[in-house]
């Protein structure tokens, strides 16, 4: 495959492994954009060079843990504890039921942190590319996946789980999740939840445990409010959405999905499902990339009335990123992956124009 020589780099992809996981990699990728030079407790600032791993014990609220290997075995870590911080720690987790860590309090950060399967079993994902496996090739969810994925069974059901108060996210590297890497899984919750500079990429193959996988979602039947999600890389073969507020039967509020560069997936975003009544909704400077096939399109729906004339919604900046060399899938929406049409605007119809949406 033929790569941009302007966004060609090479780099060393630790993926949240062990020293043997690390491979020099030649990547097409955005500079500015997350990936693994970048998340994940290796690049913490001031990490020692290894890993302390946890010695047990509850964690106390208004504590800092910082460089810690925690072994989650096949039962995730919740956090019940108010303002407490991570930085530069491994989550290590199989458990196939429910999550790696769960922030189950108030005001709970994560900073650059890795969530990965636990390494006696994976030490990291198949064919290592940017931004994830099968980046390049002509495969998506609805075939010929299973080589750039890990087993379902090594993995885990969500990476983040969030049930209560505010949760940060951010520098983190997360991968190795089933049904979602970054999960709002809270009826009452009263956020905000926030995701930054993260890279979301290389979920496990959906099929051994019957996943519905995501990148980010929201898993709670009400509609959130005050959500961030900016500046992440989100990536994968996936059966569902990069970007997910899709579940929720009550209007989404306050919700900024911001600079994203995503890939892959099925429908890759689906921005609030057209529910009557969703406000305040930005969604602006997202780059959809051809890196990954998407098995049907950028997005799930038309949603030019939702973001038209007099709404409090905003859709802007939003564009095609079409890699060289790149192709979209049998049942992808007609062939948008032309060189010609790299760099165009998407509007919320779901069409390609060369100026920006203007209601």
């Amino acid at each position: 495959m033929q790569f941009d020589q302007l966004n060609r780099r090479e780099f060393i992809a630790f993926i949240g492994g062990g020293a043997a996981a690390a491979t020099a990699v030649a990547v097409a990728t955005t500079m500015s954009y997350p990936d693994a030079t970048n998340t994940g407790f290796r690049n913490a600032p001031g990490f020692p060079g290894s890993l302390t791993p946890w010695p047990g014990g509850a964690f106390v609220a208004g504590q800092t843990y910082r460089y810690f290997d925690f072994d989650n075995g096949t039962t995730g870590v919740s956090i019940d504890a108010d303002n407490v911080t991570f930085i530069g720690c491994r989550f290590q987790c199989n458990d196939l039921t429910f999550y790696n860590m769960r922030a189950n309090a108030n005001n709970t950060t994560f900073s650059y942190c890795s969530f990965v399967p636990r390494l006696v079993l994976v030490t990291a994902p198949p064919v290592i590319a940017w931004p994830s496996a099968g980046a390049g090739q002509p495969v998506d969810a609805s075939g010929g996946y299973a080589p750039y994925m890990i087993n379902g069974n090594n993995g885990y059901k969500f990476g983040i789980s969030m049930t209560a108060g505010k949760c940060t996210v951010d520098h983190c590297d997360i991968w190795g999740f089933g049904n979602a890497g970054w999960a709002i899984n809270a009826n009452n919750g009263t956020g905000p939840y926030i995701i930054t500079n993260s890279w979301i990429h290389d979920a496990c193959n959906p099929d051994q445990n019957l996943e519905h996988t995501d990148g980010v979602f929201n898993n709670s039947l009400t509609g959130q409010s005050n959500v961030t999600v900016r500046h992440n890389t989100i990536a994968s073969i996936g059966n569902t959405n990069a970007i997910a507020f899709q579940r929720a039967s009550t209007p989404y509020s306050f919700l900024t999905i911001d600079s994203n560069y995503v890939s892959g997936f099925g429908w890759n975003s689906n921005v609030g499902h057209n529910i009557v009544g969703n406000n305040n909704i930005q969604f602006t400077n997202n780059v959809f990339a051809t890196d990954l096939r998407w098995v049907y399109g950028p997005l799930y729906n038309d949603y030019s009335a939702q973001f038209g004339h007099g709404s409090t919604n905003k859709w802007s900046g939003n564009k095609l990123k079409v890699l060289p060399g790149t192709s979209p899938g049998p049942q992808a929406q007609p062939p948008v992956w032309m060189p010609a049409n790299d760099g165009r605007f998407i509007w919320p119809n779901v069409t390609l124009r060369t100026t920006d949406w203007n209601p």
